[in-house]
């Protein structure tokens, strides 16, 4: 194939922190394609395996899309893909459900997932314990079950995924959701929103999980400065691509706001590649603490 040299500068820069900006259709998806494949192969005397890259699409479809370039073009300029089923290809909640469903967190394991359909049969079904019947309305009701239940969704995902003043949130509103998130606690379900919050959690706290996913994502030796590289998409799937330490990362720019700078916890393992996968979760940790507790 053959690259125009924006393409080619964005391949071929592998330790700074390109920013991708392009319609759809414009190759974004094979350009990042062909950057891993070039990471992998100027790299691989520093240690770098497939096993060190993350790559976050913003569906499913998307990930078997990139996953096929990326195998095709390991075989073309490799001549192998050896190791490639030990790089996450995939969407950055399957990639939180993989971390609560893996050592050494066993408690989510049979945790089940609820789409987006199963949230709000779940949440019709338990109208008054899922906080819906609680949540007042302007004109003095209250949501309805049924009716509002798509509503109460919306509510809940802005509240846990929303740049929100949650002092401006009514207090009835922050007490149904936080009775929402029991509710899901004590059935064993998780949905797309509370997968990562739940993920975030056991990052902040759990230092055996931070050490095992910190030693496989900076596998190489090489820690310090992370560099980190955006793709945006004006449709379509979106994928960019991050550096923390020797890892390189592909991350969905619709789902997660990546920070320049993580927080790194005192005295904990370096943990800087948790950060930047789940950076703007972090950021929103507080406030969900701040009416429920995280952990059971």
């Amino acid at each position: 194939m053959t690259y125009t040299t924006a393409q080619l500068h964005a391949i071929q820069t592998i330790n700074r922190n390109p920013q991708i900006i392009a319609c759809a259709g414009s190759g974004k998806t094979q350009v990042i394609s062909r950057r891993i494949v070039e990471i992998l192969a100027r790299r691989a005397g520093q240690g770098i395996r497939p096993a060190n890259i993350v790559a976050f699409t913003f569906t499913d479809r998307a990930a078997a899309e990139l996953k096929g370039r990326i195998q095709r073009l390991c075989i073309e300029e490799l001549g192998s893909d050896i190791g490639l089923a030990e790089m996450f290809v995939g969407t950055i909640h399957a990639y939180c459900l993989n971390l609560l469903q893996q050592a050494p967190v066993y408690k989510f394991l049979k945790y089940s997932v609820l789409t987006e359909v199963q949230q709000r049969l779940f949440i019709d079904r338990n109208s008054t314990k899922s906080g819906l019947t609680a949540v007042p309305l302007l004109a003095g009701d209250t949501l309805r079950r049924y009716l509002d239940s798509a509503l109460y969704q919306q509510i809940l995902g802005i509240l846990g995924e929303g740049e929100v003043d949650l002092s401006k949130v009514p207090a009835a509103v922050r007490t149904a959701a936080g009775e929402y998130w029991r509710l899901c606690e004590e059935d064993k379900h998780l949905d797309y929103t509370n997968m990562i919050r739940l993920a975030v959690g056991e990052l902040c706290r759990n230092d055996q999980l931070r050490t095992t996913l910190a030693g496989t994502l900076r596998a190489g030796g090489e820690g310090g400065r992370r560099h980190l590289d955006r793709r945006h998409r004006s449709g379509g799937d979106h994928q960019g691509t991050a550096r923390a330490g020797p890892v390189q990362a592909a991350c969905d720019e619709h789902r997660a706001e990546m920070p320049g700078h993580g927080r790194r916890e005192p005295d904990s393992p370096r943990c800087e590649p948790l950060q930047t996968l789940a950076g703007f979760v972090e950021r929103r940790a507080a406030r969900w603490r701040e009416w429920i507790v995280v952990d059971a």
